[in-house]
């Protein structure tokens, strides 16, 4: 999807710091294509479908709009503002597994033969509702301005790191529990950990402690 973007960004890579940069942006950029071909390959069904929430499906194209702006402009925007640009890409994380999050829970509403409302409720409760606690939180790191190479700037990098880490995790478990994508077809509900295993309270916590 962004391939086309190779020649005109190694044109750049000319010295040590457009090296830095060109790492970086290569591991985003990995990052989000394997995101939204997950999407599109996962829920080739619900996008197919001309009765389905057309939302869900403007969203993603917004989304994809925004992605292909901060990678085009990638090398523009590292040299203008790093922090405004991690900042960026904090959000453009949080958003993207907020759909995929929203995909995997309208396939769990369109397939009521193989899922029932517990499974619904499952997701809502220890995924949906906690990315929607992450977004509120990233609000307001992205008002907090201080210098990137402040202390503070990398603690907060760091919990958004832990915590995105830990439910784009659970989104992935989720994602094997439900058989989604085909790839986990012969995987076991009855091997999944239960409802119980989770710790609910700990991102909660996590999340409401952490924030500068």
């Amino acid at each position: 999807m962004f391939g086309v973007l190779v020649a005109y960004t190694k044109f750049f890579a000319i010295n040590p710091y457009d090296k830095k940069s060109m790492s970086i942006y290569q591991s985003v950029k990995k990052e989000f294509e394997k995101d939204l071909n997950h999407i599109e390959s996962s829920y080739s069904e619900l996008l197919k479908d001309k009765d389905f929430n057309s939302a869900l499906q403007v969203e993603m194209k917004e989304l994809e709009i925004r992605l292909k702006y901060v990678l085009f402009n990638w090398f523009f925007l590292f040299k203008k503002d790093k922090q405004d640009l991690s900042k960026q890409i904090c959000q453009l994380k949080v958003d993207v597994l907020r759909l995929k999050t929203k995909f995997m829970i309208s396939h769990l509403l369109l397939n009521h033969d193989k899922y029932n409302l517990e499974h619904y409720k499952f997701v809502v409760k220890h995924l949906h509702n906690h990315l929607e606690d992450l977004n509120d939180k990233i609000g307001l790191i992205k008002g907090i301005d201080v210098d990137i190479y402040n202390d503070l700037f990398s603690e907060m990098y760091e919990w958004f790191e832990q915590i995105y880490s830990l439910l784009n995790n659970r989104y992935d478990e989720f994602k094997k529990e439900f058989s989604i994508g085909g790839k986990w077809d012969d995987w076991s509900y009855d091997n999944s950990s239960s409802e119980d295993d989770w710790d609910d309270n700990e991102p909660l916590v996590f999340l409401n402690n952490t924030i500068p």
